[in-house]
């Protein structure tokens, strides 16, 4: 290559490096639209301070005309606090609550006066109402009409003047119903060691004891148990799921066979704590049985065929 070309080549370099540094840097950084439109972008749907969490979520849905308030009890467990007081499906509560802080507010805009009733803002479908370690005092974002440009809603904050976008994800996965917000597995064998296991059905009883790392059965003397038949009644009893709430009905009742021949499953741990399940009588046409629960005498449907597998293992101990 000659002379001349090699130096019309770098003076031609020199020039684009010239024009990008003084026009597309300078302009980028010089708070044009495009610079607004990253950092809105790097916006999210409730922003939190370093250090801040979720205390309270409330979901607030127009259309099921239902209001679930929920309360974070301790790192990552949650208790539902109306319209019952149960424990929570912590992580789906808590995916609810990753949503939030994570999720990027999509083509934000600032709002016009006649925006409010042509967003659906002064109707939302949907509330979703945030307390948090720092605002003690609840906010919600309002979820308005289908947004017409993409699959979601419009939506925005109570005390803001802008409004966002939210896709069709984030509003499935908002859509929730009390049950789907229950805790619904029975016995929680992972909190702590179980040190006994208590069965008691048509009278017939089993007490297993832990000994150090291994099982026995306690009954006029005590018998070893082989960690398989444990692990298969560990695994049955980690299955047993309440099948149905039955909210407002009184679990003592006759007809629900709960107070006369008491059939249980009560797990000891080692800290002394129980949780016991307590079933009664079949309901009629359900393929499940009325029980009790560990939480506040609330009255249920647990599956008939979990149970017996449960009862038929007991049994087999001897």
């Amino acid at each position: 290559m000659s002379g001349k070309k090699t130096v019309l080549l770098l003076f031609i370099l020199v020039l684009i490096a010239g024009f990008y540094y003084f026009k597309v840097r300078t302009t980028s950084s010089g708070g044009s639209f495009s610079s607004l439109s990253r950092e809105a972008a790097r916006a999210r749907v409730l922003p939190l301070e370093s250090g801040e969490t979720i205390e309270h979520l409330t979901l607030k849905d127009r259309l099921k005309e239902t209001e679930i308030s929920l309360r974070s009890v301790s790192d990552h467990v949650w208790q539902i606090e109306q319209p019952v007081r149960y424990s929570a499906e912590s992580p789906v509560v808590d995916g609810l609550a990753s949503l939030l802080k994570l999720t990027p507010r999509s083509r934000p805009l600032s709002m016009e006066g006649s925006q409010e009733s042509e967003l659906g803002f002064d109707s939302p479908r949907l509330e979703i109402c945030v307390a948090t370690t720092k605002k003690a005092e609840e906010r919600c974002l309002l979820i308005g009409l289908d947004a017409a440009v993409v699959q979601g809603g419009y939506a925005k904050w109570e005390d803001e003047s802008t409004y966002f976008l939210v896709n069709s994800n984030f509003l499935k996965a908002f859509d929730k119903t009390l049950y789907s917000l229950r805790k619904k597995q029975i016995f929680d064998l992972l909190s702590q060691e179980i040190v006994e296991i208590q069965f008691q059905s048509e009278g017939k009883e089993r007490f297993l004891k832990r000994q150090g790392k291994n099982w026995v059965l306690s009954k006029l003397k005590e018998i070893g148990l082989s960690a398989d038949s444990v692990d298969t009644l560990m695994t049955l009893l980690n299955g047993l799921y309440v099948k149905e709430f039955l909210d407002g009905r009184r679990w003592a009742d006759s007809e629900f066979g709960l107070n006369s021949n008491p059939k249980f499953i009560r797990i000891v741990f080692g800290d002394g704590s129980e949780q016991t399940l307590m079933w009664g009588a079949e309901a009629p046409g359900l393929d499940a049985y009325y029980a009790v629960g560990p939480e506040d005498k609330t009255l249920l449907l647990v599956s008939r065929g979990k149970i017996n597998q449960a009862v038929e293992k007991f049994g087999s101990f001897s």
